[in-house]
């Protein structure tokens, strides 16, 4: 962490942009969108320029600041459940193991290029994914260690 993003970390509060705040933890966007289902899309998405009492506000976020700014700072740990690593995925994929991959980042980055077999996470996907995909253990890991971090902090 460089110094100027520990300096933020330091000084993360009510009045701190969200690009100050996605600057200094740039994991906090998953984790706020799983939590709070923030930021991850048009009807749910806030300015860089907000601060975080503006979005605490605008969302309705039930939770007090300092458990909303706990959330972000320990954000790091719901990333590290919910991803897969490169080296892991490189072992899945040499073992011919069946995997699904998602393609978190947006359409058009999914679209400038992409690992054969990607799919871009959209909507639709998603529903279709928790109503008639099979309960696989990558999937369950990951909805668990959610879930298991939403109630921990």
């Amino acid at each position: 962490m460089s110094t100027a993003t520990a300096k933020t970390a330091h000084r993360i509060g009510p009045t701190v942009t969200m690009g100050e705040i996605l600057h200094a933890y740039p994991t906090a966007k998953i984790a706020l969108f799983i939590r709070y289902h923030i930021g991850g899309c048009t009807s749910c998405g806030y300015q860089l320029t907000d601060t975080l009492a503006e979005v605490h506000q605008n969302y309705n976020i039930k939770d007090p600041l300092d458990e909303v700014l706990a959330a972000i700072q320990h954000s790091s740990s719901v990333e590290a459940k919910v991803h897969i690593s490169q080296q892991e995925l490189a072992s899945v994929l040499q073992r011919g193991l069946d995997l699904r991959l998602l393609d978190t980042r947006s359409t058009s980055d999914w679209q400038a290029g992409h690992l054969a077999g990607a799919q871009p996470v959209t909507v639709e996907l998603t529903f279709n994914a928790l109503d008639s995909w099979p309960n696989s253990p990558w999937l369950k890991s990951a909805v668990d260690a959610a879930q298991d971090w939403i109630q921990s902090v």
